[in-house]
């Protein structure tokens, strides 16, 4: 598996997972998040999370979760639902 898309529900944007190597040849995945909120505002996140072989990247894409996917976002602070408050 060498991509993945999370649809996470309301509160967050959905993710991608994407696997590939990086500048130095490592294995990574990047995981990638963005929400837009209005027509002028927008929320991005991404992270590189290197690994040791093409076989333990594939699985973390695999088991990467829902609710793994809606931590993340909380952990980074992109979210719907903090804006909603604001208005």
């Amino acid at each position: 598996m060498n991509y993945r898309i999370i649809e996470t529900g309301s509160n967050y944007p959905d993710l991608l997972l994407h696997r590939d190597r990086n500048e130095n040849g490592d294995e990574s995945v990047t995981i990638f998040a963005i929400g837009v909120i209005a027509e002028d505002e927008d929320q991005f996140a991404t992270e590189e999370v290197l690994f040791d072989s093409s076989k333990t990247a594939q699985l973390f894409i695999k088991d990467f979760s829902k609710a793994s996917a809606d931590q993340w976002c909380a952990n980074n602070e992109i979210s719907y639902e903090k804006t909603k408050k604001v208005k």
